[in-house]
């Protein structure tokens, strides 16, 4: 308990991937016609190397992944982009993909919306549509456990 003390606010990739983990394993348990037809986790330090440009490319996870697009698998991420966390879902729709984020207005997505795209390119699709989603409220200290939730609403509804 000292040691969350300590951290208050600040989440580290490791408990993002952990409630990543938990959101899929509730989704998995759902019927496919509730949209559970399967849900594919980008890891938080894989996502934030993209965004920066040092890691493999994303073209190669994709590589990896084809049935992203062919059998209509849902993606969620949540990447680190200075020193702040956003969440990505990626909704296939036939060849092409809605991808949605969530984040304060503050915050430039320029460079982190062409990684989406060139991610949704190379998985295979038509067409990618970007949605940034805003939040109505600036506070960014909790950005980790935002993220969450706004992933975990998408998939559970909740």
């Amino acid at each position: 308990m000292q040691l969350l003390g300590k951290h208050q606010d600040l989440w580290a990739d490791d408990e993002i991937r952990f409630h990543l983990h938990l959101i899929q394993q509730a989704f998995q348990g759902k019927p496919k016609g509730d949209g559970g037809h399967g849900l594919i986790i980008v890891d938080p330090l894989v996502s934030a190397a993209w965004i920066q440009n040092r890691a493999f490319a994303c073209e190669q996870w994709a590589a990896a992944h084809p049935e992203v697009c062919s059998q209509a698998i849902q993606v969620i991420m949540v990447v680190r982009v200075e020193q702040h966390w956003i969440p990505v879902h990626f909704v296939p729709n036939g060849r092409h993909v809605n991808v949605f984020t969530w984040d304060a207005p503050s915050f430039s997505h320029e460079r982190f919306n062409q990684v989406l795209e060139y991610m949704g390119k190379a998985l295979g699709f038509n067409s990618v549509l970007i949605c940034r989603q805003q939040r109505l409220f600036p506070v960014s200290t909790k950005c980790g456990a935002m993220a969450i939730h706004f992933l975990h609403g998408a998939l559970h509804g909740t």
